[in-house]
């Protein structure tokens, strides 16, 4: 049957999945005849090996579960982002303490509406760009965002919109004009910096 998990791996792909070289092993993780077969890498040493795990669209929630609560943050923000994820597990990724594990969790697309109007107020703004880039988040969400007072959260906003067909046009240029305008501000802003940094130079060689 289609849908059955392939337990008949190739020997040579079982020594592969074994080896003590990390490099060796995401390898074969990456082979076809294994990647639905991924409890020896949820308990990996190697943290790249797990971050494949994490990845797999194949995962059972059950070995998500325990990458959900893994020590590496990139295995856990992987998992967070994993479509296969439980709503509970997902519920305690948005409230990671590493952004970059909230911001997997905002751009899940089977996040609660709920979850996901709080990570649209997060203090770090790569988490509300992640939230600006759900394919689930309402237009008035998106219009709430693309208020953003960062450029990074209004382009996420404006590009989710863009791939939206369901998205009126008129909403799609309001947006683009707002991102463009963010991103014109934060040009200014760096090329003040810039100024100003030569400027300290300047009177340091006095």
């Amino acid at each position: 049957m289609g849908g059955e998990i392939n337990l008949k791996i190739p020997e040579e792909d079982r020594k592969l999945a074994k080896d003590p070289d990390g490099q060796v092993r995401a390898a074969a993780a990456g082979n076809p005849n294994i990647s639905q077969v991924l409890k020896k890498w949820v308990e990996d040493p190697d943290p790249a090996i797990r971050e494949l795990a994490a990845k797999d669209p194949n995962i059972s929630q059950e070995d998500l579960k325990k990458l959900a609560e893994d020590p590496h943050l990139v295995v856990r923000a992987f998992a967070a982002g994993n479509p296969n994820i439980s709503q509970e597990d997902l519920k305690k990724l948005a409230e990671d303490p590493d952004p970059i594990v909230r911001a997997f969790a905002a751009g899940n697309p089977n996040i609660s509406q709920e979850d996901l109007k709080k990570l649209m107020k997060d203090p770090d703004p790569i988490v509300r760009a992640g939230a600006a880039g759900n394919p689930n988040i309402s237009q008035e969400d998106l219009k709430k965002l693309a208020e953003d007072p960062d450029w990074t959260v209004v382009s996420s906003a404006a590009e989710n919109a863009a791939k939206n067909p369901n998205t009126p046009p008129e909403i799609v240029a309001e947006l683009n004009k707002k991102k463009d305008k963010k991103i014109k501000e934060w040009e200014r802003q760096c090329e003040l910096e810039r100024l100003e940094r030569e400027s300290m130079r300047s009177w340091n060689h006095y």
